[in-house]
């Protein structure tokens, strides 16, 4: 199974209560998907809606609600399929829910200037 969850726009649309969040899946057909956060410590699994499908991927969306009690929220995505399940979070695909450290995470209050999307970043390794 393929999983996609680019945490950019159009893929991820902030908004006043929360954002609005979309996971690409490709291969085997999900029965149900989840987008899992903790909002205050409290694990909050949340039904991701078939939204369409595009380019052979089929498109779940929901809306994640900002962490009340934390300036990042963090979230990960839950796949059951068949007898299996598979999770997501911003370092791949995991067999179990993957760790904290590795959760997709987006700041309530901080977003960084429209113009850096557009740029390209060199990093230099001097050979010594």
């Amino acid at each position: 199974m393929f999983l996609l969850h680019p945490p950019i726009a159009p893929w991820l649309v902030r908004g006043p209560g929360g954002c609005r969040v979309t996971l690409l899946c490709g291969g085997a057909e999900p029965s149900t998907v989840y987008l899992r956060a903790e909002p205050d410590n409290e694990e909050l699994l949340i039904a991701m809606q078939p939204a369409g499908s595009a380019n052979g991927l089929l498109r779940f969306e929901a809306d994640l609600p900002w962490d009340s009690a934390n300036d990042a929220t963090h979230y990960a995505f839950k796949v059951l399929y068949g007898r299996g399940q598979i999770w997501l979070g911003a370092s791949g695909t995991f067999p179990h829910l993957p760790p904290r450290e590795v959760h997709f995470k987006v700041c309530r209050d901080h977003l960084p200037p429209a113009w850096v999307a557009e740029q390209v970043v060199y990093q230099i390794f001097p050979d010594r």
